[in-house]
């Protein structure tokens, strides 16, 4: 060991010795860690729900687009009308590849494809769900649900769980009421969950060049078309997100309170794109 830690490197004929050398290049990772660490705290402490760029050359229909994202984009202080995220690389990195683990164009077409299909198990329950209660009468809404499940093969056990996951929409939708986030008798559509997110992963990969221009505009206007096919209104859009989020978490957690305050912001703030930007 003494051996190693006595030995010399030289470098423009001057002799270092290699515990110098060892040292200073962990000294430079440490610091390189550390740079990225406050980057990232600095821009998550001044980010803000409504962040727009007032200089951007975009046309509004491509604005609209963009901010048919505005719940996954404005919980993390994203600019909400630009191709362009406004994070630095550093923090769409974590979104893209620690977050989601997306290396490649391949795996993000395949994971955007999949969220455009809306072919969840979730999604369609909650589908179901749905036609069942805009047909049948609140107290009739269990027993249709067990009939129909029943009829199609589905187990006991299973049925005891997903009578369950009713259970949780239902009290998802009875906190909505209370924070006036919901003005009909129930959420019609989660779709807005995945929709959003494809929007989103899309301005990701094409910030870290991993999606050219026309292929993430491609995909941000089919996710986009979808929303505006499926709901009324940026804020019934977000809505439909919200229920989505908190369905997939299983629990009424802090993520729903982080969004009940993007949206009650996107709603009021007058530079926000809902109020600013054509549906």
């Amino acid at each position: 060991m003494s051996t190693i830690l006595n030995f010399h490197v030289s470098i423009l004929g001057i002799s270092i010795p290699l515990v110098w050398i060892v040292g200073a290049l962990f000294f430079l990772n440490l610091l390189w860690f550390i740079i990225k660490k406050v980057k990232f705290f600095n821009f998550h402490l001044s980010s803000k729900a409504v962040t727009m760029d007032t200089s951007t050359e975009l046309d509004p229909k491509r604005q609209a687009w963009i901010a048919k994202g505005s719940n996954l984009s404005s919980q993390n202080g994203l600019i909400l009308n630009t191709l362009e995220t406004g994070a630095p690389r550093e923090v769409v990195y974590k979104y893209l590849y620690e977050d989601w683990g997306l290396t490649t164009k391949e795996e993000i077409f395949e994971t955007v494809n999949q969220l455009l299909s809306g072919s969840k198990a979730e999604a369609e329950i909650f589908n179901l769900l749905t036609e069942i209660r805009s047909t049948n009468t609140p107290d009739q809404w269990e027993a249709v649900f067990a009939k129909k499940l029943r009829v199609d093969g589905t187990s006991e056990k299973d049925i005891e769980h997903l009578l369950g996951f009713m259970n949780l929409v239902k009290e998802i939708e009875l906190r909505m009421h209370q924070d006036v986030l919901l003005g009909k008798d129930f959420v019609q559509s989660i779709d807005s969950y995945d929709l959003q997110r494809a929007i989103n992963i899309s301005r990701w990969a094409y910030q870290l060049s991993l999606l050219s221009d026309s292929e993430a505009w491609e995909i941000i206007e089919k996710a986009a078309s979808l929303i505006k096919s499926k709901y009324q209104s940026y804020a019934e859009s977000s809505v439909g997100y919200i229920m989505g989020r908190v369905i997939f978490s299983g629990e009424i957690d802090e993520f729903y309170e982080t969004q009940l305050e993007c949206h009650r912001k996107l709603l009021s703030d007058p530079s926000s794109p809902w109020l600013t930007l054509p549906w």
